[in-house]
């Protein structure tokens, strides 16, 4: 008999390199996709960052006299879903502080694009990525 007719089939090192080679390949691809998926999300609590800015002036408007006073995630009714929305994309509501004449709102990012990892608005028109948190609020309401 032939000893080239006897092997039929793969050794069990031979199987066991393929499952790891497969194992690696799979928990390196999952690191990009979850990153990418971090960041689509980061991306989408910014966009409501930009709605939770036109709410906050549509406020300011509609008081008499004219005051961000009230401003949170429970006031006005448009607000309650933007900050639910960003709760689910980060995990926290974003932090609103507001006076008569100023506001700001910031929230922690969760896969800062280099050392950017906050995003910060204001009623100055302030809208930007820090690498701290940016204090919003003190005596001045501002992104700092």
């Amino acid at each position: 008999m032939n000893i080239s007719s006897f092997r039929k089939a793969f050794t069990l090192i031979e199987l066991l390199i393929v499952i790891f080679i497969i194992g690696l390949l799979s928990s390196i691809s999952m690191t990009y996709v979850m990153t990418a998926r971090n960041k689509a999300k980061d991306t989408r609590a910014v966009s409501d960052m930009t709605q939770i800015r036109i709410e906050a002036e549509k406020h300011y408007s509609e008081q008499t006299p004219n005051s961000y006073l009230g401003l949170d995630c429970t006031n006005p009714s448009n607000m309650v879903i933007l900050c639910a929305d960003i709760n689910k994309q980060v995990g926290l509501n974003p932090t609103i502080n507001a006076t008569n004449d100023a506001y700001c709102a910031e929230i922690d990012l969760l896969a800062p694009s280099g050392p950017e990892s906050w995003y910060c608005i204001d009623d100055t028109g302030r809208a930007k990525f820090y690498s701290d948190d940016p204090t919003c609020g003190g005596a001045t309401y501002t992104c700092e």
